[in-house]
């Protein structure tokens, strides 16, 4: 069993949240790290972004992926970026020549509004995304939606 969790720990006196991948071979008895997926700075491909949270690995077409969502410096959720696991058993996402994660999917809401985390499943249309509607006004302050998107 794989698992991507968020890890918050502090860099330089700030809290900050890298994907960690976790595996378990006995039915969830025990766990171990396999590694580093995401960290913060794998943010900087989106636009404000100053962090990630909300990890989801998923498979499609027999390829694993991980989806996060990145955050505000106020912890808003803002979309999602989706990426490649591109070597599943060392636990790591496709990256570049200079090292930055390269994102398959940027799902990101068309007016700045909180947004994520996603989850992915082929089967029942795509992704699907939590969107807030934080208003006071707004009795249901939050909705799943699907924005679309049936690949990764």
């Amino acid at each position: 069993i794989d698992l991507a969790v968020g890890c918050v720990f502090a860099d330089g006196g700030a809290p900050a949240t890298r994907v960690e991948l976790l595996r378990s071979t006995d039915h969830a008895a025990s766990w171990s790290s396999v590694g580093t997926l995401v960290r913060a700075a794998d943010a900087d491909c989106f636009a404000g972004a100053t962090g990630l949270n909300g990890a989801n690995l998923f498979l499609s077409a027999g390829v694993e992926y991980l989806s996060v969502t990145p955050d505000d410096a106020s912890g808003a959720y803002a979309g999602c970026l989706v990426f490649e696991v591109s070597d599943p058993e060392a636990g790591r996402v496709a990256r570049d020549a200079n090292g930055a994660a390269v994102p398959t999917r940027v799902i990101r809401p068309s007016a700045p509004q909180f947004s994520g985390a996603c989850a992915f499943d082929g089967a029942l249309g795509g992704y699907a995304l939590d969107v807030g509607f934080l208003e006071p006004s707004i009795a249901r302050k939050f909705r799943i939606l699907r924005p679309g998107v049936a690949t990764p």
